[in-house]
């Protein structure tokens, strides 16, 4: 019923699938206008990550900390000439205050800057120490300010050294905060909605169209301001001071843009290449134009799908338009060689009689090749990290739809054009007719205990390299030494003091019934701020971070101020006592202005500052959140306090540690799935446990060999096992279902072996060079692990080629040498 169904849907008015899939095509171009990346921070971490409530509690209290951290080292940092530059680069950033992206109206940008020469100085004027009362704040270019008190005030300074200025006095950074951009409400508003289990569907809706056009302003106005603040750099360095921006906006910004490049650039090469494979292959031009249409049509598909889904594109699923190429492809090659045979059995054979011998002879392996491939894809989606779960389910949708185009638009295109000459599929000449199918399927039979055993060891030596794979990674990592954002990380961490934000906030105790609410700034609630600054302080001897900014900070600065004044005393009085005097001496704005970074409006609320030194190749993320929370919780004291360890930093090593669970869990699923389905298809479990073991092995090997390359998983590279074992199942299921087939045909197992080789092996070597060659397009990325995703893609599909024709054979030989009772021919 089915069959006949088919028939007469493709083979009877043949151009009618044709039409309907060129229509679809178009509509779903039109689309592609609305495809956009995300330049969002949040885009790096988890989806439901409990920490993230602390974190939006955090920057609720204490505004947004999106910054630009601009670094420079003037040659004579503390000449006049220097320190004037400085000055011209802070206020050309403080006058920042809008930017106007193409398309957009004025949008906030830069709420202020924090530089050397706008921070007040508390000891860099003679007279003042003398006689505290008639004492004001100064800055650095203030005529006032003692230059030679002014820098070591600034070097020693707690709230500046390794913050604004480095330790030697040999740099100088400047941050410059960013206002909130029209997003973050849009999405704050949108996640209320949706998780309101009482809002309507219109409301769902209008929450996200709204959040989408915002994001579009928001990531719009993120790049604008990126791109002013380095212009800015680069203007008032000019060519004797080098400046450096970076920072997490920076790092997100300069991401998209890697991808926006590699995104033509991927397209370009991914369709020359399979025009170029095809065409060496099957050496005929409707067997290039048949796949390239039906590959393309897939990908327009799936990349429209996720527009309508009002889904942004990310470091992760920014590769979904060139992987649906790419996979795509196996069902046409599988066709194109089948139809081959055919016509070299049966010459005389009709178009539509070609065809429906041609589908009815593999659309059944086909089917199970592109199950397991879209399980493989879906299993991404146990990860919590929503690039990995939407690349997940769209790769595994569009999986299965590229099935569905190849077996309808490739058989109806090949129903409406008259027959080819018969041709050999391999060519006539080159190193691949030097290596015929033979040959290997030869020589795979003379050395089978030798092929077995190179498994072994390379089995033992992948567990090996295993053990040793590590999930940590750095933003450096990302991206080529060579690049701005890598010398820029590179200099603030070994110069300043660390880049990424970590966070401490601290709430005193809820009041009994009627009291008032104890505030830091008395001393019993102060004393335990003290505690946790000084665990901060202690944390990993300072390899790791860079200073630590909090209250304590600021009451460290003025114990040191009124140290050898008449006003010495008061540096032992609580802050209570404290603040009205220097708020009268200082001006009330004045000193709020200055603890509106430690302290909340109401002196509830603190926040311990200090940003982590990314560069660093001993950070261990986990083991030094750990390590912290461990100190804190020890201390009995701070309970009441109720501590959060929050910021970006946490949030992204929160998303690595989900990686490194995620690979565990996606491998067991992937295995589990595989083994099910091949026992489904070959209804026996032994052929089932064999088939698995070339899919399998190489994925341990590649996985082993970067344990021992050293090279880290992160969103792209925890991807590889799934996508590469799904794609390898393909060449397996076949070649499995091709020896099978041989046996039931009357063949020996040596025989079975050589003629499996010499058809199906064929179309497995092809397609594999095909998706080896797709994927190694994505080497040349500027985002290092897209490159690490390429690279090792490949050589897992290669190794699972060579397992294929190599290891499979042997394994069938010894253990499968009778037909099956009912073979499942399709």
């Amino acid at each position: 019923m089915l069959e006949r169904l088919y028939l007469l849907a493709v083979l009877r008015r043949p151009w009618i699938p044709v039409l309907l899939f060129l229509a679809l095509a178009a509509a779903a171009a039109s689309q592609l206008p609305g495809f956009r990346l995300d330049a969002d921070s949040e885009s790096l971490t988890l989806e439901h990550d409990p920490e993230r409530d602390a974190y939006q509690e955090a920057r609720a209290l204490f505004g947004s900390d999106d910054y630009v951290i601009v670094a420079l080292a003037p040659p004579d940092p503390w000449s006049k000439g220097s320190l004037e530059r400085l000055d011209l680069l802070t206020r050309d950033l403080e006058a920042l205050t809008t930017v106007t992206p193409p398309g957009y109206g004025p949008l906030p940008a830069i709420t202020r800057v924090v530089s050397p020469v706008n921070q007040p100085l508390f000891r860099s004027v003679p007279a003042a120490q003398a006689a505290l009362r008639a004492w004001k704040p100064v800055t650095l270019l203030d005529p006032d300010a003692d230059p030679a008190l002014a820098r070591e005030e600034l070097t020693g300074s707690a709230l500046y050294a390794g913050n604004l200025v480095s330790p030697k006095g040999d740099a100088f950074a400047l941050l410059a905060y960013f206002a909130d951009g029209p997003d973050r409400a849009a999405r704050h508003r949108l996640r209320e909605v949706e998780a309101d289990a009482s809002a309507t569907e219109a409301e769902r809706a209008k929450a996200r169209a709204d959040y989408l056009a915002a994001s579009d302003a928001g990531q719009a106005r993120l790049r604008e301001i990126v791109a002013r603040v380095r212009a800015i750099g680069a203007a008032r360095g000019g060519t004797v001071v080098e400046v450096h921006a970076s920072g997490v906006p920076t790092i997100v910004v300069d991401m998209v843009q890697a991808l926006e490049d590699d995104l033509v650039l991927f397209g370009v090469f991914a369709v020359g290449f399979m025009v170029v494979v095809l065409g060496f292959a099957l050496r005929s031009p409707r067997w290039v134009a048949l796949p390239m249409a039906a590959v393309l049509v897939v990908a327009l598909v799936v990349v429209a799908s996720t527009v309508m889904a009002g889904m942004r594109a990310t470091v992760v699923t920014s590769n979904i338009s060139s992987l649906t190429l790419i996979v795509g492809m196996a069902h046409a090659i599988h066709l194109a060689v089948h139809s081959h045979e055919i016509r070299r059995v049966d010459p005389t054979a009709s178009v539509k009689e070609v065809v429906r011998r041609t589908v009815r002879g593999i659309w059944l392996p086909c089917f199970y090749a592109c199950t397991t491939t879209a399980v493989g894809f879906a299993s991404i989606a146990v990860s919590d990290v929503r690039p990995c779960i939407d690349f997940g389910l769209f790769m595994a949708a569009g999986t299965l739809f590229a099935y569905a185009v190849s077996f309808t638009l490739i058989p109806a295109g090949m129903a409406l054009l008259p027959h080819e000459r018969v041709r050999e599929v391999e060519p006539a000449s080159g190193p691949v007719r030097r290596f015929p199918m033979a040959a290997v399927a030869r020589w795979t039979i003379a050395h089978g205990r030798p092929i077995v055993l190179a498994s072994l060891l390379v089995l033992v030596a992948s567990v090996a390299g295993i053990l040793r794979l590590d999930v940590e990674t750095r933003f450096t990592d990302y991206f080529r030494a060579s690049s701005p954002i890598s010398r820029g990380l590179n200099f603030i961490d070994a110069r300043i003091g660390g880049t990424t934000p970590l966070e401490v906030i601290l709430r005193t105790p809820e009041p009994a019934p009627g009291a008032a609410r104890a505030t830091f700034f008395e001393e019993e609630q102060y004393a335990k701020l003290k505690r946790v600054h000084d665990l901060l302080a202690g944390l990993d001897g300072g390899k790791e971070r860079g200073p630590v900014l909090s209250l304590a900070s600021l009451r460290e600065e003025g114990r040191r101020l009124l140290a050898g004044t008449p006003m010495a005393p008061l540096a032992g009085q609580p802050l209570t006592m404290l603040l009205p005097v220097a708020r009268t001496m200082l001006g009330k704005e004045r000193i709020d202005g200055i603890l509106r970074d430690y302290v909340s409006e109401d002196g509830t609320a603190a926040r311990l500052q200090v940003r982590i030194k990314e560069t660093n190749p001993d950070l261990r993320r986990e083991d030094l959140l750990a390590g912290l929370r461990a100190r804190i919780a020890a201390d009995p004291a701070l309970a009441d306090v109720s501590p959060r360890v929050t910021g970006v930093f946490v949030l992204y090593a929160n998303m690595l540690r989900s990686l490194r669970t995620s690979q565990v869990q996606t491998l067991g699923m992937v295995v589990g799935a595989l083994l099910l389905m091949l026992w489904v298809l070959f209804r026996d479990l032994k052929v089932a446990l064999l088939a698995l073991v070339p899919n399998v092995l190489p994925i341990l090997f590649i996985l082993g060999t970067m344990g021992w390359l050293h090279i880290t998983l992160d969103m792209m590279t925890i991807m590889i096992a799934s996508v590469a074992m799904g794609q390898a199942v393909d060449a397996t299921i076949h070649y499995t279902f091709r020896y099978r087939n041989e046996l039931a045909d009357g063949a020996t197992p040596e025989e079975a072996i050589v003629l499996a080789h010499g058809s199906i092996g064929k179309a497995i070597f092809f397609t594999a060079v095909t998706v080896v060659g797709g994927f190694w397009v994505l080497v040349f990325s500027k985002f290092k692990p897209t490159i690490w995703f390429g690279v090792f893609t490949s050589l897992a599909m290669a190794a699972a080629l060579l397992a294929s024709l190599v290891l499979l054979p042997v394994l069938l030989r010894r253990f499968v040498r009778t037909a099956p009772t009912a073979s499942p021919r399709g």
